[in-house]
């Protein structure tokens, strides 16, 4: 009774009905799948027709028949998410959101993830090869992607060869966000910061990033511990190979601990994996 087909809609409304959500109503559902009552009644009436729902009052239960279904779902959600995760790299929170998206196409579902993201690797240029952010317009759908952030000392120790990590990494949020849209940027974020002094506590923030442009200093502040840099400030991007693409460059940033300012520069690194995206 578990091949039994459903659709791919069906599937999704069965999945629906988790452990802390055992029963749902026709609101819910609504609201979840953005629909309007009368069909989302439609699908739930159909699913308590072929044996997978019952329903008691206002509230839908997922029967015996239905809870077979709907565990082999589960497991086929987790293996296609661990697959992404295995193969391509994949953090696991996108991996998750990506499984459920495609676990409706059945036997499918790889094909068409695979599909999905045949038009990142179409046009890759050759690795060592620089790129214009504009070819990330061009790849890249009108959404937001994780990139990943590392900062590194601009001062160079003569004594050592090795480029060092900037303190910044403690200050700034590992994960910024590239937002492909009307004007394109990538997002910086920021943690509290916190220092001990005597004694004392001390409070403060990231005001702003300071950068350099046609010879020309600009800056940029943040709101909410969030700052929104323009994609052109980062110039080129070279390819690594393997579907990874790095930019690299320097900001000035300044913080207000208390009442007293501060200020470093460092070089900046983004780490793009279209994998991931």
């Amino acid at each position: 009774m578990t091949d039994l087909r459903l659709t791919e809609q069906q599937q999704n409304y069965l999945l629906c009905f988790t452990d802390e959500h055992p029963s749902r109503t026709i609101i819910d559902l609504s609201q979840i799948f953005a629909c309007s009552r009368p069909n989302a009644k439609k699908m739930l009436d159909r699913m308590v027709k072929a044996g997978i729902l019952y329903k008691q009052k206002n509230d839908y239960y997922v029967t015996e028949i239905g809870t077979l279904i709907k565990d082999k779902l589960e497991r086929e959600k987790q293996l296609l998410a661990l697959t992404m995760q295995g193969i391509f790299g994949i953090e696991e929170d996108r991996a998750t959101i990506f499984s459920s998206q495609l676990i409706g196409k059945g036997e499918n579902c790889i094909a068409c993830f695979l599909s999905q993201k045949s038009k990142l690797f179409e046009h890759l240029p050759d690795p060592g090869e620089k790129v214009d952010g504009d070819f990330l317009l061009e790849i890249l759908d009108k959404k937001t992607y994780p990139v990943h952030l590392t900062i590194f000392q601009q001062h160079v120790d003569e004594a050592e060869s090795a480029i060092r990590p900037s303190m910044a990494n403690k200050v700034f949020e590992n994960t910024a966000e590239l937002v492909i849209g009307d004007s394109p940027h990538v997002v910086f974020t920021t943690r509290p910061l916190k220092k001990e002094h005597k004694g004392h506590m001390k409070h403060g923030a990231v005001k702003e990033l300071v950068y350099q442009k046609d010879g020309e200093s600009h800056a940029i502040a943040f709101k909410d511990r969030r700052a929104e840099i323009p994609l052109d400030v980062f110039g080129q991007w070279t390819y690594l190979g393997g579907g990874v693409l790095i930019a690299y460059t320097w900001f000035r940033s300044y913080a207000a601990v208390n009442f007293s300012g501060h200020r470093a520069e460092a070089n900046y690194l983004l780490v793009l994996n279209l994998a991931q995206c």
